[in-house]
């Protein structure tokens, strides 16, 4: 049978379309999803929470809190391990119906040129107090249908205790130093001097436990989104609303002043859910160039996930691979992930990890954040660290709301503010400030949202260094630095080389691309393909050969991006 032809009409760079730009710019060419060995599991662990994932590719259901198949999968060794833990409960970990990850998994896969986990597959597992989870651990994880099982300890919110010392508000924004240019804070009153600059439709939504939703100075908590709150007063209030102060508090003359003010928030609290059906269900209600920021740290392989000296061993949440999924997820869409690295004192780099925290071997996209002294940028001993700690924010004696001992407010916790907040929960919400005023000022300038990990980049790469230590938490946010390397930036220009303009060739022969770029003020730094549907995406100045698979005329589309991240805005053919 003879071959038939197809026609490739080739153009270069176009941008008119928001998922064209964050396609070429943010997704290499199909990553695949690393899968880690199991968490070392030794005797002693005590659990009540255990998660499983089953090996891509099962159908393994739960139908009336028992196992079943809806493939050809043998589940009877499966079914042997539960039957020696009779107490064990089983229910799916994310929520929403079955059909809707199915379909955005294959969307977003598309769209952001990562493979991700399929979300069904994941369960949680209930024991009794007197359960063995040491046993039932080891025994899931010997099963061949089983990609991991692991232990999943309550989630903390990472802040340091202190105790509470104890008319009109005053204007307490003189200690706010955070908001100061650099070097000695961000520069978000420099921020504010720019459209967009203040967040202006963004919402951030923070994953944690509870929030003080009256504050006289958080008009925008008494109408956020809100997920996963239940009955009874939810816990630590003063910790959501300190985070949320820093972030958001209105702009008046009173009280604090936000660092992105004009943001509009959402809350999803893990009271009653799990960590990772928080983040899915916060991405669920987030459009892409929102942010959700992640509260919350865990005991982690130290000391065999349990709670010993205070929080020292806690790591960060991405460490166990629901979250990471669920986190990976949210960046596919476009949403920006910001989450506390921790107050444990670990060194991510370290063998006990992994591999987790290895950004050459896994990257959920997320901007991970450590702690250090105001003014100085001295790594905080309390701060997790290693290289995929991406930057960092104050983690003491910051000023915001909630707690009381700064001001009282006549005893009323509607008036109740602080200057000992602290930890990576503090230092978190710092970076989400700068992030969501990058994300406004990109997003007024060009139209579309900024990549998750283009903003990343430009935090890094613009912001005050630490101070010299081996304990790596990366620079403290610049917005000043960050939004002039965004404005002052002339675009680059793409060029399909080869083949020119519109060509045909046969079914299933290898096409050879060539692409060039110049950038008038820079260099291009990011080259990425797009060679129609159901073929991969390629990047480089020269992608492997391509092989059309059928007959059609299919659009090929070349995107350069230069060192600050701006990409060409014009078609070239």
């Amino acid at each position: 049978m003879s071959p038939r032809a197809l026609a490739i009409g080739l153009v270069a760079t176009v941008l008119t379309l928001c998922l064209d730009w964050r396609v070429a710019a943010d997704s290499p060419l199909r990553v695949p999803r690393w899968t880690a060995p199991p968490p070392r599991v030794t005797s002693g662990v005590t659990t009540r929470r255990v998660i499983v994932k089953f090996r891509e590719g099962t159908h393994i259901r739960v139908r009336g809190y028992h196992f079943v198949t809806e493939g050809d999968d043998d589940l009877r060794p499966l079914v042997r391990v539960l039957a020696t833990h009779p107490s064990v409960g089983a229910a799916r970990l994310f929520w929403r119906a079955e059909g809707e990850y199915n379909l955005e998994r294959s969307a977003l896969e598309a769209y952001s040129g990562y493979e991700l986990g399929d979300r069904n597959l994941y369960f949680v597992l209930s024991l009794p107090p007197d359960g063995d989870a040491e046993g039932l651990l080891r025994a899931l994880n010997a099963l061949n249908v089983v990609e991991r099982a692991y232990p999943a300890p309550l989630p903390r919110v990472p802040a340091l205790s202190y105790d509470y010392l104890g008319p009109r508000t005053p204007d307490f924004t003189h200690g706010q130093i955070y908001l100061a240019a650099a070097p000695l804070g961000i520069d978000a009153m420099y921020a504010w001097s720019t459209p967009g600059g203040r967040g202006e439709g963004v919402k951030v939504t923070d994953i944690e436990y509870g929030w003080h939703t009256e504050h006289e100075d958080l008009s925008k908590l008494r109408r956020a989104t809100r997920i996963g709150f239940g009955p009874g007063e939810p816990l630590y209030i003063h910790h959501g609303t300190a985070v949320m102060g820093e972030i958001m508090v209105d702009p008046n003359e009173f009280g604090m002043t936000g660092i992105a003010p004009e943001t509009e928030a959402g809350m999803a609290s893990v009271q009653f859910l799990e960590t990772a059906t928080a983040l899915d269900l916060a991405t669920a209600a987030s459009q892409p160039g929102d942010i959700i920021l992640i509260e919350l740290h865990a005991p982690g392989p130290r000391y065999n996930f349990r709670t010993v000296r205070g929080q020292r061993g806690f790591t960060a949440m991405e460490y166990w691979q629901d979250n990471f999924d669920a986190i990976r997820y949210a960046t596919a869409k476009g949403v920006h992930v910001v989450q506390a690295a921790g107050n444990g004192a670990e060194d991510f780099d370290n063998p006990i990890y992994g591999g987790r925290f290895d950004p050459v071997v896994r990257d959920s996209g997320a901007i991970i954040v450590g702690a250090a002294e105001p003014v100085t940028q001295r790594v905080l001993g309390f701060s997790n660290y290693g290289s995929r700690v991406n930057v960092h924010g104050y983690g003491t004696r910051v000023w915001t709301t909630a707690y009381g001992d700064l001001f009282r407010g006549g005893g009323d916790v509607r008036r109740y503010y602080t200057r000992r907040f602290g930890g990576t929960s503090s230092s978190s919400p710092i970076v989400v400030g700068a992030v969501a005023a990058v994300e406004g000022v990109w997003r007024w300038r060009y139209g579309t949202p900024m990549p998750p990990r283009l903003l990343r980049h430009v935090l890094e790469t613009t912001g005050t260094p630490q101070a010299p230590n081996r304990r790596h938490i990366g620079p403290l946010p610049n917005l000043r630095d960050a939004l002039q390397r965004i404005a002052h930036n002339r675009s680059p220009e793409g060029l399909i080389v080869s083949p020119r303009g519109s060509v045909t060739v046969r079914v299933g022969d290898p096409v050879q691309f060539v692409g060039d770029g110049r950038d008038p003020d820079g260099r291009v730094v990011w080259y990425r393909w797009d060679f129609g549907v159901g073929i991969a995406r390629g990047e480089g100045a020269e992608p492997p050969p391509v092989r059309f698979p059928r007959p059609g005329l299919y659009r090929v589309t070349l995107t350069v991006v230069d060192d600050r991240g701006l990409a060409d805005p014009w078609p070239a053919v």
